[in-house]
């Protein structure tokens, strides 16, 4: 039986998973993010058999919007089929880089077997959270969803957000 000393393993578990971390963040854009404002972009992934897969990577400025975490639901539909996966949408910024940069990224499997180009991408963003203010729910930054290669992508709705005042009457 092999025996490592104590607080070795964590570290040759920490270098294993250094070049994992470097690839992820090749693939995340490297342009400036606009102030309080969270850039959601969706990338057309599909297993061999053709399924698609959508990756979702978040970003946003932790250190400048103090933002912990978005959560509403996303629904995926199929727009031959009308067949549709509502999943919740959680992403939550646990660090960020020297730059304030926080990234959140997440890979779906969907109920239909749908390509990437038949798939429409639906948001409803229900809260975010501070983490100066955790648990307390709270109004979103601005949010810009992005992507290529889906039939549609929209944000449905913002409930985080107040109201806009009723200027007539």
């Amino acid at each position: 039986m092999m025996q490592f000393r104590q607080g070795i393993l964590p570290a040759i578990l920490a270098g294993a998973s250094v070049p994992a971390v470097a690839a992820c963040q090749q693939e995340t854009p490297a342009d400036p993010l606009p102030a309080a404002t969270i850039q959601v972009t969706y990338y057309a992934h599909e297993t061999e058999d053709g399924i698609c897969q959508p990756r979702g990577v978040a970003r946003v400025n932790v250190s400048d919007t103090d933002l912990y975490a978005v959560y509403g639901s996303v629904e995926y539909t199929d727009i031959h089929s009308g067949g549709t996966t509502r999943l919740p949408l959680q992403h939550v910024f646990y660090g960020y880089d020297s730059d304030g940069i926080g990234v959140s990224e997440v890979r779906t499997g969907i109920n239909t077997d749908t390509a990437c180009e038949d798939l429409r991408i639906d948001h409803v963003v229900d809260h975010c959270q501070l983490n100066a203010t955790r648990p307390a729910e709270e109004s979103c930054p601005r949010i810009e969803l992005s992507g290529e290669g889906f039939a549609g992508l929209a944000m449905q709705e913002d409930n985080s957000r107040p109201a806009a005042p009723d200027t007539e009457g």
